[in-house]
């Protein structure tokens, strides 16, 4: 595989130049009705829905009672659940779909090794692992098989950083200049949309969401009062972000939609919930994640159905 670096001097310029930007985009944005349904499966200990297609296919993982994961597919014609066909593979977490049915994500081998894979939907699976990384975890794919995630190293102390893996087998590193380690703390790429448009999170002694168009990194912070910290984990075609922000210690989802309006996506079914993570979004708006009753309890999945889809 070839490599290179992103150019991130033009992204610490970016950054600095649009963080006061925020404020006069921070407004708050139409809300929008959707329909709740949970995703989970009989017996499983933890369940995520990770990503939608446009067609509203479902991509996520579920935890059995032996504490073994599994992939799953979910369309209308029914659930399949999967475990990546890679030899020594001893379990398997898909966080990412395209349009085209691909599907990344990681499995553990060994002493619980994570390791990625891409598995096309027509053709067989093969090991993601970034040149140099003892850990690596694509997290997010588009439509033209462009790849995204992050790794880290064994250097110690380090910082975790974030990839991309272009169709032609190029890897990039993406490290935002302002963070800091050691992992599980640095940058991560959590998707990448068909623009080429990348989102992730980054620490830097408090932890922010990042937009990457071109050379130009935007810094995301939603902007509610008592937020102190903001995840950037899934974006549509059309530049909507969804993710999650913690305010008194309970973790809450919002959606930054393409004009830079940011919207609180209170869920009446999940109001007593301690934490909503949401991970992916289609065109029509429509909106995945897990959701948990304590920072303890066991996730449950759901899907948020755009009521009725629009732009």
């Amino acid at each position: 595989m070839k490599s290179s670096r992103l150019h991130l001097g033009a992204i610490c310029l970016a950054v600095t130049g649009l963080i006061a930007l925020g404020g006069a985009k921070g407004r708050a944005a139409p809300e929008q009705t959707y329909t709740f349904v949970p995703v989970d499966f009989s017996g499983s200990v933890w369940t995520g829905v990770a990503a939608i297609t446009p067609d509203r296919r479902l991509v996520g993982y579920t935890r059995d009672a032996a504490l073994v994961w599994h992939g799953f597919v979910r369309t209308d014609a029914g659930t399949t659940v999967f475990d990546v066909p890679i030899p020594g593979a001893t379990g398997t977490v898909p966080v990412g779909i395209n349009s085209a049915g691909d599907i990344i994500g990681w499995f553990f081998q060994g002493s619980n090794v994570p390791h990625g894979f891409y598995w096309p939907a027509r053709g067989s699976a093969t090991v993601i692992d970034v040149p140099g990384a003892f850990r690596t975890f694509p997290h997010g794919i588009n439509a033209a098989g462009d790849v995204v995630g992050f790794y880290d190293t064994s250097a110690a102390p380090d910082k975790r950083r974030g990839f991309m893996l272009s169709r032609s087998g190029t890897y990039t590193t993406i490290d935002l200049p302002a963070s800091t380690g050691p992992f599980p703390n640095g940058t991560t790429a959590n998707w990448i949309n068909q623009r080429g448009d990348i989102v992730g999170s980054f620490y830097d002694g408090a932890l922010h969401g990042f937009l990457l168009a071109g050379d130009t990194a935007t810094q995301l912070d939603v902007p509610f009062a008592g937020v102190v910290r903001t995840q950037a984990w899934g974006m549509n075609s059309e530049g909507d972000i969804v993710g999650d922000y913690v305010v008194a210690g309970r973790t809450f989802a919002y959606k930054r939609d393409r004009h830079g309006r940011y919207e609180s996506l209170d869920i009446p079914e999940l109001a007593n919930m301690a934490v909503v993570n949401v991970f992916g979004i289609n065109p029509a708006g429509d909106i995945v994640g897990q959701y948990q009753a304590t920072p303890a309890s066991p996730a449950r999945g759901f899907v948020l159905y755009r009521t009725p889809p629009g732009p």
